[in-house]
């Protein structure tokens, strides 16, 4: 209470005393005395009283909100969860001091079907003679599968060096190691299938189809159809392949397709409309069970029917600088007839270069050409397609 308000108190107690005592004046000495006695015990203890309620008021403190109380827990609660943080980040990195580690490198990590595979790594531990000897289980999860497998174990050298070469890896893989409870990042190794093209023959003559009369003619379309046929490596049933022909521009377009059945073999049938030379490949596609892969390019002379009297084609195209190359046809409807070979190069014109008989309805010339060279093969009564041979450089 303030100063000026405890002076007005007792300024009106002692009022009220003094008027007290006039009116016990008038009383009996006696009463008077046991009245003034009682009046002034009370007043007394109502003074004392308040003194000692304001004494307490004065020294006790105000008390915090509700609020600000529960700021300050949230502030204690958060500093107690950035320390228990703090120990566990402390214990792990004691622990990784503590602790053996393992790494696992994939070489290659694109190889091509029943190729060769390094996959190596090291044991490292705080103290270097206990990666020695140990023990590392390497684990293997095949594209598709959806779950690891143990494949092989091994042991560490003294350097804690380790190393596993799979030789039967035919679908991508990922893989990964463990060794004295350390386990290492996974690597990825991905597949090329070996593709390749049987048939026809690299060189070979093949027959287009008529004009547009002949399109609509299913029989004379059958008359000159193609079929390819090769291998996919590994054998990936149901993979899809794709047959494309190489447009002037190097681009690829596909012309058929197929599917490769469970002993890795593929056909493909297709009948040409557009003669002239035709490089041809096929394309694999597994969908994710290894890469995409494609063949060898082979180039084949693409002729018109009227021009099947006297066929033509190459052993090999492309060959090497320096090689043989065997060049084979038929004559149709002639027996031991006379055959002339010619040859061209760069621009100049088509010059004789051999002679041969038929054997039958066969015949054939062996040439060694030192560079590209277009061939052409005729008799008394008809001419064979122009058959371009590629020589590749001598190295």
């Amino acid at each position: 209470m303030p100063h000026h308000l405890r002076l007005d108190a007792r300024r009106g107690s002692s009022l009220a005393i003094a008027a007290l005592a006039t009116c016990i004046s008038l009383l009996s000495p006696a009463a008077a005395s046991a009245h003034v006695r009682t009046s002034l015990q009370s007043t007394v203890g109502e003074e004392a009283a308040t003194g000692a309620l304001q004494e307490t008021t004065a020294e006790t403190p105000t008390g915090k909100s509700g609020p600000e109380t529960r700021r300050e827990e949230r502030a204690k609660r958060r500093e107690e969860r950035r320390a228990q943080h703090r120990e566990r980040r402390a214990g792990r990195s004691l622990s990784a001091e503590t602790s053996c580690s393992v790494t696992l490198q994939a070489k290659p990590s694109i190889i091509t079907a029943g190729g060769p595979l390094s996959l190596a790594g090291t044991l490292s531990c705080p103290e270097a003679s206990s990666a020695a000897d140990q023990t590392v289980t390497l684990y293997q999860m095949l594209a598709r599968s959806g779950g690891f497998y143990v494949a092989a174990t091994t042991t560490t050298e003294a350097n804690g060096a380790f190393q596993f070469s799979p030789t039967e890896v035919a679908i991508n893989s990922s893989f990964y190691v463990s060794a004295d409870s350390a386990q290492s990042q996974g690597t990825n190794v991905k597949v090329m299938p070996q593709v390749t093209i049987a048939t026809p023959l690299a060189g070979a003559q093949l027959l287009a189809a008529g004009g547009a009369a002949t399109r609509a003619d299913a029989n004379a379309e059958n008359a000159s159809s193609v079929t390819f046929t090769g291998t996919v490596t590994p054998a990936n049933a149901g993979t899809r392949v794709a047959l494309q022909r190489e447009d002037g521009n190097g681009a690829w377009s596909r012309i058929g397709g197929g599917e490769v059945n469970p002993e890795g073999q593929y056909s493909i049938t297709h009948t040409f409309y557009r003669p002239g030379r035709a490089n041809i490949r096929v394309i694999a596609h597994s969908h994710g069970l290894d890469m995409t892969a494609v063949s060898e390019p082979v180039a084949y002379q693409i002729s018109r029917k009227r021009n099947r009297l006297l066929t033509i084609q190459a052993s090999a195209d492309p060959i090497a600088y320096g090689m043989v190359l065997t060049i084979t046809g038929t004559v149709a409807g002639a027996l031991d007839a006379p055959v002339t070979l010619s040859a061209q190069t760069a621009n100049g014109a088509f010059v004789k270069v051999a002679e041969t008989v038929s054997t039958g309805d066969e015949y054939s010339f062996s040439e060694s050409p030192l560079q590209s060279t277009r061939y052409r093969a005729s008799m008394a009564t008809a001419s064979s397609a122009i058959l371009a041979v590629e020589v590749t450089p001598a190295p």
